[in-house]
């Protein structure tokens, strides 16, 4: 897109030509901000599609490609039963480890990027497709931005891997932050990745 000062971006619905099985449920995507919202509150429990692109408002008016419109899925879920809440309300989570990233886990000097370093798994008995799931890496106090990301094998399982140059000499341990969330919960986990 245009990064000129002329290039304020608009994002705008695509019309779906694929999925058409699949209803938008009223949601739209505000212009100037790219938020997705509806105007009349949510749809009924389901899943739901739009496609959004982006273009400029400079001279010449760029556009993103058409085959590179964001399909956005938007899924529904039921709201939390009496038995949810009371369950919630007890300190019984819906989201758990099935498989619990290390505390602390120590990273080479021959480290590539996109080399996987630890793999974890989780259960939702909220959602257990997992598909509500959000998950967040982050560092413990936001300070500065840290070379690493959450990849995904399945929605419940999932890995850390080194998304960009390890600079060794700037930060030798990384404090972060491992966040789950279903939208009702989330569960925060500390993990200290350290160079070797």
């Amino acid at each position: 897109m245009d990064a000129g000062l002329n290039g304020t971006v608009v994002y705008e619905r695509e019309s779906l030509t694929s999925f058409q099985l699949i209803t938008d449920g009223g949601f739209n995507v505000i212009t100037n901000s790219g938020l997705i919202c509806t105007k009349n509150g949510l749809p009924p429990v389901g899943e739901y599609r739009i496609q959004v692109y982006a273009k400029d408002q400079g001279t010449p008016s760029l556009r993103s490609n058409k085959d590179q419109s964001a399909l956005v899925s938007i899924r529904i879920l039921k709201p939390p039963t009496a038995d949810l809440s009371e369950r919630l309300v007890e300190g019984t989570h819906s989201i758990k480890y099935t498989s619990i990233p290390p505390n602390t886990y120590s990273i080479d000097t021959n480290c590539i990027i996109g080399q996987k370093l630890f793999s974890f798994s989780v259960y939702d008995s909220y959602d257990p497709s997992g598909m509500g799931l959000i998950f967040e890496l982050l560092t413990s106090n936001h300070s500065y931005h840290h070379p690493f990301a959450v990849g995904y094998s399945t929605p419940t399982s999932l890995f850390v891997y080194l998304a960009e140059h390890l600079e060794y000499h700037l930060s030798p341990i990384h404090n972060l932050l491992l966040i789950v969330s279903n939208g009702l919960e989330m569960i925060t986990t500390k993990v200290n990745i350290s160079n070797l």
